[in-house]
Order: structure tokens, then sequence, then C-alpha cells
């Protein structure tokens, strides 16, 4: 699997805390399903932090669950990329995943007070939407969303 760095303006001369996570992406008829907070009118792929004694893959099927109410199998893995920000580095993984079941959301309330839904976009918004990274002013959103193009960028190498 690929790796990608990206590295933050703000970012420190060391690393001191690191997290890790998993995310699935989703594509059914040029449509992937994502994650749209509406309090920041924001949208990602599902996914999230890995738990203790959990794989990569058992992270991403759980987590895409929790946040979409979706059961996937993980197909084949995409990229992990690394970000750097002030003493954080954040690894995520990036899997493309099929959907095979329904289960009940089960948010944090973290989520649902950002207003948490899933959604199933055109492949084209959500391309153009993050291709945009460097138009936001958040540094969290510039952030993610250059982490989420380049993963999708990523995506269509992997299914050429």
């Amino acid at each position: 699997m690929k790796t990608v760095d990206i590295f933050g303006s703000n970012q420190l001369p060391e690393v001191n805390k690191t997290r890790t996570a998993c995310r699935g992406f989703i594509v059914k008829d040029g449509k992937i399903l994502i994650c749209h907070e509406l309090v920041d009118r924001q949208f990602f792929s599902p996914g999230g932090g890995i738990e203790k004694d959990e794989t990569l893959e058992a992270c991403c099927i759980r987590e895409v669950c929790e946040e979409t109410g979706v059961i996937v199998k993980v197909q084949k893995p995409i990229v992990t990329v690394n970000e750097y920000y002030e003493d954080w580095k954040y690894i995520t993984h990036y899997f493309i995943c099929e959907a095979v079941g329904e289960a009940e959301i089960h948010l944090t309330t973290e989520e649902a007070d950002r207003g948490l839904v899933p959604e199933w976009v055109d492949l084209d918004f959500i391309r153009d939407l993050w291709s945009r990274h460097d138009e936001f002013k958040r540094e969290e959103t510039r952030g993610s969303y250059l982490r989420e193009y380049t993963a999708l960028c990523e995506y269509f190498e992997v299914i050429k």
C-alpha cells in the first residue's frame, strides 16, 4: 500500500503524539458514501480511530458501520496518509469497501453534536469539493480535505 505524507504549516520539529485511524470508500452507481457534518457543513469519508488490539480492517468495518449504518466488507487497501500538524502525527489508512448489509447507526456524542449524517453523493461533486482544499481558511477543514482528496486520487488509480 502506498504512503503519502502531508506536512501542515503549523508542524513542530518533534512528534509527541500519534493517532491511527481507518476510513472506507464505498462507491456504488457513481455515488460515494460520505459523512456530512451539518453544523460545519463538511464532508468526510466514514471512519475513525483504531481501538486497542483491533486490526486495521476491523477498525474500518466498525467505524463505517457506527457512522453510517452500512455493514461493509473490506476489499482492498488504497493508501496510508501521514499528516503532521503541531506535535501530532495522524496516520489514516484508506480502504475500498463493499456494502453488504445494514445496521443501526451509533454516533458518539461529539458526532451527534456536529450533526453527522450519512449521505450518498455524486463522486464528481465530492472530488470537486475536496480538490479545492486550499480555498478553505480553517486549517482543520483544509487539511482534512487535502487528506480526503489525496486518498480519493489514489482510489481512482487503484480502480483503473
